[in-house]
This record gives C-alpha cells, structure tokens and sequence, in this order.
C-alpha cells in the first residue's frame, strides 16, 4: 500500500476503512467470514512464488494465525463449516521446507498434526511426508477444521497406528548413554562459531540466550544402526538407502539421532553427513552449512573427531573459515565459558565421586591453570583424564 495512502487511513479511521471496505470491496485481515478466502489467497501466493525467502517466516505467521481463526470457528460452529474446493492449495511442511500442497489433488498422504505427541511428526518427516503443523492454535482444533475442510484427503496423526525400529528394537525401548557430544566434543565449538557466523534472517531465529542451543545440543542421544524402519497403519515401511541419518523426537525422552553411516563412532566425514539431522535436533538447521565447513577445516588441520584440542589460535582459524566479524572470537569463547563455568561444580563432584581425592586434586590444579580461559578448560580432556586416576567407582552418565 502505498504511503500517502497509508498516511491518510491513519488519520481517519475507522471512516476510512468502512469506505474501502464498502467501496474498494476489501476485506479484512484474519475476518472468520472470509478465513478460506484468506488461506486460499496465501498460499496462491507462495505457489505463484511472489513470496521471497526472507518474508516467508512473516508468511508462516500470517498462515497459522489464519488458520487459528479457521479452527476456532469451527469449534464455535461446527454445523456451519463449509468444503474447500477440491482446487484449494494449503501451506505444508516437507522435513522443514515449506510447500504448497492440493488436498483434492494428492496422491501421497497429507497428515494433519493435532496433538502433542512429538514422535508421530519426525516420523512424518522420516518418510519425506507432508504435514500440516499449525503453531500457536489449538491442535485438536485445527484437526478437527482440517478434516471438515478436506474430508478423507487428511489424515490426522492422532488417529495413525504408527511405530519406528531401530535394529528391530522399538524406537521407545532404545536405551543409550550416547550422546551426539560424545562422538564428537567438537561440535560444541562448531556450533558456537557457526552461530556467530550467522547472517541476516537467519541470525533472526537465534534466542536472545545462545547457551540454550549449547543446551539442546547436550541432550541429543546417539546410536548406530543400520536397519531403520517404519510401521504406519500396519504398513511395514523401509527407510530409504541414502538418508544418512534420521532424528526423532521421544515424548518425555530426549531426542535421538540415528546414524546409518560408519560403525559406532563418527568420523569427520561421516559427520558431515549427520550434520544436517543434528541441527534438525537442535531447531536450527541454518548453522548445518556453516558447521560442514568446519567440520571440513579441522579434518584438513588433522585434528580427531572425539578429541578436543581447544586454544584460542583454533577458535580464530575456525572464525575465519566462516569469515566471523572482529569480536566473534571473544564471542565464542565468552560463550562456551559460561557454559563450562555452570557444568564445573557438577564435573567436580563427579570426578570426587568416582576417583577420589587426588584426582579432584589434578582436577583443580588443571582448573587454575586455565581457570580465566574457561572455553580452553573444557578443550583439554580433564574429566577422562583425572577419572582414569583412579578409577574405583562406576559413574552413570544419565
């Protein structure tokens, strides 16, 4: 709109937009007489690809809350809910791209998410479906409008008779004390510079509190496999030969990542392949291309993927690789400090608990050494190193 027009509207509201609407024949945004109409006309708009990149995040808002006011005049007025025509495009996701998809047109499933169950929608994602993930709206609502608007062309996962096996074991029955953190300590280091390394919309996705990506990071569990499948409605499902690796969320567990590549350990190059799958466990798939080419740089430098070796030239070199603006160093490091300064009292007690004084002794001298550096206290391998001292009490790590 333009801006003199703009300018006028604000000064005489709401006169003006009573004659536009009367007038101009427009309509109101997030109207419940005209939701259809509205939803109909982003997606057309998506689909027609007037959209940029870098609006599509205000698009995805637009989308959902149009759909909240859908969903939530259906559950006022079931009776009144009126058919989408057959023609009606809707806005979906495929494993975290958005697409445009046809109901009435389809011949793959189209699954509608009206629960909270967070398994059901990885596996969706794991066989490359289309799924209808509504934010900010009443999910059982938004199943329910779904259903009426399309009929039989949706299915809602509430509804799906589902199960996952890893190795023939059930994806729930999986027990491990792996973690993706433990195959590789250096991802910690990679994701903090790839954050950093950050650009324009995407940077924008980053909360205001960077260590709580470190956080989800912590509690992403890792196994090996090498035969994943899928049951979906009593329908033995195959995953596919190239997906190097899978992540599924487990209600009331942490998410795991299931790598289908190498033995049981990651090496550099088996990692840049899980790469993706681990920042899709994280909720940031944007760092994935940044921390490739890491993992790419320390690989060529000789450094092992399960040993860190961490000091303040790597943490430049790493920086420069993503071309990280002056002051991103020290970012890191500030960073990656915090969190080690927080997990200390915990690595201490441990270290007591399961080899005893002296090593908790070797433990505070390697802290004073490094005690100002905290990012390069948790480069040097100090936990293994004082719990091998003495070793006479096992140590869960769960």
């Amino acid at each position: 709109m333009a801006v003199s027009v703009a300018k006028i509207i604000d000064r005489r509201q709401p006169d003006a937009i009573r004659k536009l609407r009367t007038f101009g024949q427009l309509r109101v945004l997030n109207d419940p007489a005209t939701a259809i109409e509205q939803a109909r006309f982003l997606a057309s708009q998506y689909a027609a690809g007037t959209v940029r990149p870098h609006y599509e995040p205000q698009l995805t808002n637009l989308y959902n809350a149009t759909w909240k006011v859908l969903a939530d005049k259906h559950a006022a007025e079931p009776r009144a809910a009126e058919k989408a025509g057959n023609d009606m495009p809707i806005l979906v996701r495929r494993r975290g791209d958005l697409v445009v998809a046809i109901p009435g047109k389809e011949t793959a499933p189209l699954y509608v998410r009206d629960s909270d169950d967070d398994v059901a929608p990885s596996l969706v994602a794991s066989i490359d479906g289309l799924l209808l993930d509504i934010k900010g709206a009443d999910r059982a609502r938004v199943g329910s409008s779904a259903e009426a608007l399309f009929g039989k062309n949706v299915s809602r996962l509430s509804t799906m008779r589902y199960d996952v096996k890893i190795n023939d074991v059930a994806l729930h029955d999986i027990e491990t004390s792996e973690t993706v953190l433990n195959q590789c300590p250096w991802l910690r280091v990679m994701l903090a510079v790839a954050m950093e390394g950050l650009r324009g919309t995407d940077a924008g996705q980053l909360p205001s509190d960077r260590g709580l990506v470190l956080g989800r990071l912590s509690d992403v569990a890792f196994v090996a496999a090498k035969d994943v499948s899928f049951e979906i409605n009593d329908q033995r499902i195959l995953a596919p030969g190239d997906r190097p690796a899978y992540v599924f969320r487990r209600s009331g567990l942490s998410a795991i990542l299931v790598s289908r590549v190498g033995d049981s350990s990651l090496t550099w190059s088996a990692l840049q392949l899980c790469l993706p799958a681990i920042c899709e466990a994280i909720e940031l798939s944007p760092v994935a291309n940044g921390m490739r080419l890491l993992a790419h740089e320390l690989a060529a430098a000789g450094e092992q993927a399960d040993e860190l070796r961490l000091d303040e030239e790597v943490i430049s070199r790493l920086g420069r690789t993503l071309q990280v603006e002056d002051g991103g160093g020290a970012s890191v490091q500030q960073l990656i400090g915090e969190r080690a300064n927080l997990r200390m009292p915990w690595i201490r007690a441990a270290i007591h608990y399961g080899s005893g004084a002296e090593a908790l002794n070797d433990c505070d001298r390697l802290e004073a050494e490094h005690g100002e550096d905290p990012a390069r206290l948790t480069g040097r391998p100090i936990t293994a190193a004082c719990l091998h001292q003495r070793p006479h009490r096992k140590i869960s790590s769960r």
